[in-house]
């Protein structure tokens, strides 16, 4: 269990992120960048600004779980008190199940390639050779500068 004081300090990293954190923004109009603050920020920035402005890793560290910066970020950037900010959020369970799908396919696709690989390792000589042949071959430019003579 992560101590309650590891808890304060992510809550207080993130009330002064929403307190005075900002984004900078290249303005076309004016040719500068602009601060742009966390409450004037739309809530898929103030996640982005949440999310990058603090850096989670000492407390990923010390303790705290992967889903429960998530849980703290999307119940702070509800607007919710910190006393909610733990609780588990609308759609957690949706994107978990997402997330868990795509490890899924991820590692299936690399279970197809290392069959295919292994596979193609187990092929004659000749068999390589018609490969290769069959493969388009790569063609390399070089350019020619004006200091070569």
């Amino acid at each position: 269990m992560v101590e309650k004081i590891i808890y304060q300090d992510a809550f207080a990293e993130v009330e002064g992120v929403r307190r005075e954190g900002a984004q900078l923004r290249f303005s076309a109009e004016t040719g500068e960048f602009e601060r742009v603050l966390y409450p004037a920020l739309d809530q898929a920035r103030q996640g982005e600004l949440l999310a990058t402005a603090i850096d989670w890793n000492p407390y990923i560290e010390v303790g705290v779980q992967p889903i429960e910066v998530w849980r703290i970020i999307g119940n702070a950037v509800d607007g919710k008190p910190q006393h909610q900010w733990l609780e588990p959020l609308p759609n957690e369970e949706h994107r978990r199940a997402e997330l868990e799908t795509k490890m899924h396919d991820g590692i299936s696709g690399i279970r197809d390639f290392v069959a295919e690989h292994e596979s193609g390792s187990k092929l004659t000589f000749d068999e390589r050779l018609e490969r290769i042949a069959r493969a388009e071959p790569v063609r390399e430019e070089i350019q020619r500068g004006e200091h070569e003579r």
